[in-house]
């Protein structure tokens, strides 16, 4: 994974006028890679993780990642589900591989938030996704996950999985194994002060910021879990363009379970 506002989309990128030098934003939803800094994940770590993969002229290829929920729903970025039908995307899960991925459902409906990327860039990145089957569950290896019912405090520890890219400058740098890393909660306060340099980047109360040393989400991981508490927190997001692995300065953007629960849960249903 990487450092801070690539909306993990490979299509859309965003130039930000900055103090100095530009600060680039990216959508990057993108096929293949993984957490920049990242190890490889354990079937626990990557229990909640599925893949929304999009079929195109030479098959079926990972695009997002998503979290299980329920007994037939998926959520992921809104960003990931942007412009698609139900038909062009299909979810895969129950393996660490993203190519070997065994368990397979059609998609039977797309609910992306309706005010997604208005007014601000990426805001309101939330999406739901309805499976055509059920969940097929394993305890430990295959399970659903639950949404926070209170924000994660600052400095709280997260947990994130993903297939995005390992080196944020190399498109084919994407590893088949999800990776896994611990991140550190940024308040919403903390990371609005870190982009203040930055007029053109807005950082709303839809979103909620981490970072690491050395790691950070980057192409491919978009959608995908930010775990607090056993409870998800976060959707991978967004980060600065070429995903810097020291998201300090920068952190990651994710987003907010917390301030969108309401909105999810009556699309959960």
């Amino acid at each position: 994974m990487y450092t801070a506002l690539l909306v993990l989309c490979l299509t859309d990128t965003y130039r930000c006028a900055t103090i100095g030098h530009p600060l680039s934003i990216e959508v990057a939803r993108a096929v293949g890679g993984r957490i920049v800094g990242g190890v490889k994940a354990t079937q626990e770590q990557g229990k909640y993780q599925c893949s929304v993969h999009v079929r195109g002229w030479f098959g079926e290829a990972h695009n997002c990642g998503c979290s299980l929920y329920g007994t037939k729903f998926v959520i992921t970025a809104a960003h990931c589900t942007n412009g698609y039908k139900n038909t062009d995307l299909v979810i895969k899960y129950g393996g660490l591989n993203v190519d070997t991925l065994p368990i397979k459902s059609e998609v039977a409906e797309i609910r992306q938030h309706e005010s997604y990327d208005k007014p601000i860039r990426i805001d309101y990145d939330y999406a739901v996704i309805v499976l055509a089957d059920n969940i097929q569950t394993t305890p430990g290896k295959v399970e659903t996950i639950q949404l926070v019912d209170t924000e994660p405090a600052d400095g709280a520890e997260a947990h994130a999985t993903g297939w995005g890219r390992l080196v944020g400058t190399d498109k084919n740098s994407g590893a088949k194994e999800l990776q896994y890393q611990k991140f550190q909660i940024v308040s919403y306060d903390s990371c609005v002060k870190a982009y203040a340099p930055y007029p053109n980047i807005d950082i709303s109360r839809q979103m909620i910021c981490a970072k690491h040393q050395t790691s950070s989400t980057c192409n491919g991981d978009s959608g995908g879990p930010l775990i607090v508490g056993g409870k998800l927190a976060g959707i991978v997001s967004w980060v600065i363009t070429d995903c810097p692995s020291n998201t300090v300065s920068y952190p990651s953007g994710y987003a907010n379970v917390f301030i969108g629960r309401d909105w999810l849960l009556s699309k959960l249903k």
